[in-house]
């Protein structure tokens, strides 16, 4: 079974309450959606999957939509959450299925760099195509543990890094540590000197954190090219009435 977004860990049974209000949000208004967290184990069986608290606080959550597919949770997650903190990236599964996950890391919004070395959580927010049976795309499972790894040894060192992580990175039930240092020593240069950029702005005292972590759902738009232009159309008229209201 899947460990839902939706399971608040603070929640009261007898009030049926969760006193954060970021799961209370989702709890409402994201329906079936999962949340992803690199665990040893098999992905995403709930029994190895740790808890996690997201800040209490909705603005030290930035949500971002991995175009295409998941541009599907528009709809519900505007519902309850600002324009101003919904964000877009595009990370190809494929670059993960090519074993080039570190193409991801060309990808990766400034704004988004810039939230996770302040300790923010940041989502992000896919629907799965090819896996029918967990709907879990591989630009989460893969890419963004990958994505998580390497900013973390980047900005708080290899040792602190290590030291978190036992030694180990478990990606569904296997150690990819040595692939995963392979990759690493075939970085780009300017790549790796774009992300080291940001250590300046690790907050006094950071501990070895990144608070990243993946939201899917199977997809029911997959292959409607359609839909997804249209969703990108909608999307425009949100963001500029959400423009206007500041303005006003």
């Amino acid at each position: 079974s899947k460990r839902s977004i939706l399971d608040c860990p603070g929640r009261d049974p007898r009030r049926g309450s969760c006193p954060n209000p970021e799961w209370t949000l989702a709890r409402r208004g994201i329906g079936s959606l999962s949340l992803s967290m690199g665990t040893p184990g098999y992905f995403p069986d709930a029994r190895l999957v740790r808890a996690v608290r997201l800040p209490t606080s909705p603005n030290r959550v930035q949500h971002y939509l991995n175009l295409t597919n998941g541009l599907e949770a528009g709809p519900r997650l505007v519902e309850h959450i600002p324009p101003s903190q919904i964000g877009f990236l595009r990370w190809q599964s494929s670059h993960c299925e090519a074993s080039r996950p570190d193409l991801l890391l060309r990808e990766l919004p400034t704004s988004m760099l810039f939230h996770l070395v302040q300790g923010h959580c940041v989502l992000v927010y896919d629907f799965g195509s090819r896996n029918k049976k967990r709907g879990v795309p591989r630009a989460l499972w893969m890419g963004l543990e990958f994505v998580k790894w390497v900013l973390g040894r980047a900005w708080f060192g290899r040792a602190a890094w290590s030291e978190k992580t036992d030694g180990r990175v478990w990606v569904r039930g296997s150690n990819v540590q040595q692939e995963w240092e392979e990759i690493w020593r075939r970085l780009d240069p300017q790549t790796m000197k774009k992300l080291k950029y940001y250590r300046r702005y690790l907050r006094r005292g950071a501990q070895p954190e990144i608070q990243l972590y993946g939201v899917y759902a199977d997809t029911t738009h997959d292959n409607e090219p359609g839909y997804y232009e249209e969703m990108a159309r909608w999307f425009d008229g949100v963001l500029a009435g959400g423009e206007e209201e500041a303005d006003g």
